[in-house]
């Protein structure tokens, strides 16, 4: 089923920008459904794809690549009574993001350093909850 564009209360853009230039799989989604990605789906080097969800549930993301097995781990929320939430586990690019407002965007670069957290927009203090923490 669609999502209607109205409903939309997350777009997120994941760009791969390993260092490997490999490929990277879409291995896990949890928590919520989104709109644009599937388990096996795959980012070739370079190219971004853009995910969109109508749940003000946590969501999380698990993409490997296909010669290092690098895990790439995303979060995010953007929920009806607190701030807008999003966390890169390791070198996932977690790009800086508003906390407020819907909806929000958040954008990951595979491959690089985070540049915020779960409770820090703009910086990084290491706050995140567990990967795969729906609640």
């Amino acid at each position: 089923m669609a999502e209607n564009e109205n409903d939309v209360r997350v777009n997120i853009t994941i760009v791969n920008t390993t260092k490997e230039k490999e490929i990277v799989r879409c291995t896990d989604i949890l928590c919520s459904g989104v709109s644009g990605l599937e388990v096996g789906d795959l980012i070739q080097s370079g190219d971004k794809i853009s995910v969109t969800s109508t749940s003000n549930n946590r969501i999380f993301f698990e993409f490997e690549g296909a010669q290092t097995k690098y895990l790439f781990q995303i979060g995010c929320t953007c929920p009806k009574s607190s701030n807008n939430s999003a966390c890169g586990y390791g070198n996932s690019g977690l790009q800086c993001y508003q906390d407020t407002g819907t909806p929000v965007s958040f954008v990951f670069h595979l491959g690089k350093t985070n540049k915020a957290d779960w409770d820090n927009k703009c910086q990084l203090d290491g706050s995140c909850p567990d990967y795969g923490a729906c609640s």
